[in-house]
C-alpha cells in the first residue's frame, strides 16, 4: 500500500517533518496487522499533478480552514482542486455534494452544524476521511509586542503590531 504525504520541503528533509513521524506511526500500526505500507513524500509543488492522486492508496495531509469556517468547509468540499474531491469516485462525490448543498442552503449556524455532522458521519462510515488528531499551537511573543492577533494560519497581523515603549524610551520622548 502506498501512502502519499504532502509536504512543502524537499524529499531529503522530509524525514524530519512532523508528517513523516505520523507516516511512520501509521506504517508501524498497520504492520502489526500484516499490512505493508510504503510512505512516499510528495512536495507541495507537485500537489496538482495527477500522479499524486493516481499513485496513492491513501494520502496523509492536513488542512487549515479559513477564519470563516463555513467558507473554509465549502472550499474544502466543493472546490474542484480540493484533494478530497480529487480522491472520491463519482458516486461518493455526488453524495458529498448532497450534504454540502444542505450545508450551503442552511439558514442558521445550527442548521449548518447539523448538515456538517451528517457529512462527517457519512465520511466516517465510508472510511473516506479519517481524523488522526487536531493540533493546537501556542506561540509566545516578547511582552513588548502588543496588538497581536493570529489569523487562521497562525500568522500575526503585522500591520496591527506595535511595541510598548519602555519607561526609558518615554523619558527620552518627553
Amino acid at each position: 500500500m502506498r501512502l502519499a504525504m504532502n509536504t512543502a520541503i524537499d524529499r531529503n528533509k522530509m524525514l524530519r517533518e512532523p508528517v513523516a513521524v505520523d507516516a511512520a506511526w501509521i506504517k508501524n500500526a498497520l504492520a502489526r496487522f500484516g499490512v505493508c505500507l510504503e510512505p512516499i513524500p510528495w512536495p507541495m509543488d507537485q500537489f496538482y499533478n495527477d500522479q499524486f492522486v493516481e499513485n496513492a492508496d491513501i494520502i496523509l495531509g492536513g488542512e487549515v480552514l479559513e477564519e470563516n469556517v463555513d467558507l473554509g468547509l465549502i472550499h474544502l468540499f466543493k472546490d474542484q482542486s480540493s484533494l478530497i474531491r480529487r480522491m472520491l469516485d463519482p458516486k461518493r462525490l455526488a453524495r458529498v455534494d448532497q450534504f454540502m448543498d444542505l450545508f450551503i442552503q442552511a439558514g442558521t449556524a445550527k442548521m449548518r452544524k447539523e448538515a456538517f455532522k451528517q457529512l462527517e458521519m457519512y465520511l466516517n462510515s465510508e472510511q473516506l476521511l479519517i481524523y488522526l488528531y487536531h493540533s493546537r499551537k501556542e506561540i509566545t511573543f516578547n511582552a513588548a509586542l502588543s496588538g497581536i492577533r493570529l489569523n487562521a494560519f497562525g500568522w500575526a497581523e503585522f500591520s496591527k503590531l506595535w511595541i510598548k515603549p519602555s519607561s526609558s524610551a518615554e523619558k527620552l520622548i518627553n
